[in-house]
């Protein structure tokens, strides 16, 4: 069953969170042969919100990265949503899903000056 942890995304601020796949005793799940897709929607099933950056930057340590800029999250109109991480094991086309969980919109006060 896949992990279920919530993000906030503030509005406006570079977003970045860095993830490690261990097994039940804490040890690394080599990722090597694995891709890695997320979506961030406003519902299941909904349109996405915004795009997120994820890679694999580590696999014999399991290392996830996921980024979202600071301009794309100035972007963001919506509140709330909802998101997965999904594992595709690329010689056998097994797909898991490895995270899920609501994503909240923490909305920007201060502007840039131009």
């Amino acid at each position: 069953m896949a992990a279920k942890y919530d993000i906030i995304i503030e509005q406006g601020s570079t977003f970045a969170l860095t993830l490690y796949y261990k097994d039940d005793v804490g040890d690394a799940i080599d990722l090597t042969g694995y891709t890695v897709d997320m979506d961030i929607r406003d519902s299941h099933g909904g349109t996405e919100i915004v795009a997120a950056t994820i890679s694999i930057t580590d696999a014999p340590t399991g290392k996830i990265a996921i980024g979202i800029s600071a301009t794309l999250t100035a972007a963001i109109t919506a509140e709330a949503g909802v998101y997965d991480i999904e594992l595709t094991e690329t010689a056998t086309d097994i797909v898991k899903r490895l995270m899920q969980g609501d994503v909240l919109i923490s909305p920007e006060v201060t502007t840039p000056e131009a």
